[in-house]
């Protein structure tokens, strides 16, 4: 079972670099199937390994990467060809939401009764922000403040209560129709 579960963090992985890849060649189409089919495979490999008890430091870290790929580096790819936001701007948002990332893998979840929380604004906020960004035009002054106002509360001490699976999963529904209508009018 741990092979499985880290086979599905490794296609995740894979998925969210070839996102990448694809958003930055101008395909947005497939970078998008791309990145949703990540995003799916990164909701699931987590709380599968937890449930079946294979959790391990690797498959953390695998984890980790997976997420830099899908939640920090396709928005800023967005942001920057969409945006033309300043590389200064994309480097903090970056770099912060690695810094988050890589704090959350050596610390965890911060616990409270039988709440979980995360220390930080977790990066997956990160796409809903992209989503947004991608239905409706933003000024791009007002969108770089933004992104470093996600940078700072990435790296705050601010707990975030875990969102639910189910809730996410929802989320990610809400980010497939927009991304269809949004790519579809573009085509």
């Amino acid at each position: 079972m741990k092979r499985a579960v880290m086979t599905l963090t490794l296609c995740a992985n894979l998925c969210g670099v070839l996102a990448c890849m694809l958003l930055a060649a101008g395909s947005p189409l497939l970078a998008f199937a791309c990145v949703i089919l990540a995003m799916a495979l990164d909701m699931i490999d987590g709380p599968l390994a937890r449930k079946v008890g294979v959790s391990s430091r690797a498959g953390g870290w695998l984890d980790t990467l997976t997420d830099v790929c899908i939640y920090v580096l396709f928005p800023a790819i967005f942001w920057w060809q969409a945006y033309g936001l300043p590389i200064g701007v994309l480097a903090i948002f970056g770099g912060a939401g690695v810094f988050r990332l890589i704090r959350f893998t050596l610390r965890g979840f911060e616990e409270e009764g039988a709440k979980l929380f995360y220390l930080g604004m977790p990066v997956f906020y990160s796409q809903f922000l992209l989503i947004v960004t991608y239905a409706l035009r933003f000024d791009g002054v007002v969108l770089s403040a933004l992104l470093i106002l996600i940078a700072a509360l990435n790296v705050s001490r601010i707990r975030f209560a875990k969102i639910p699976v189910r809730v996410l999963a929802a989320g990610l529904l809400l980010y497939i129709a927009i991304a269809v209508m949004q790519v579809s009018r573009a085509l």
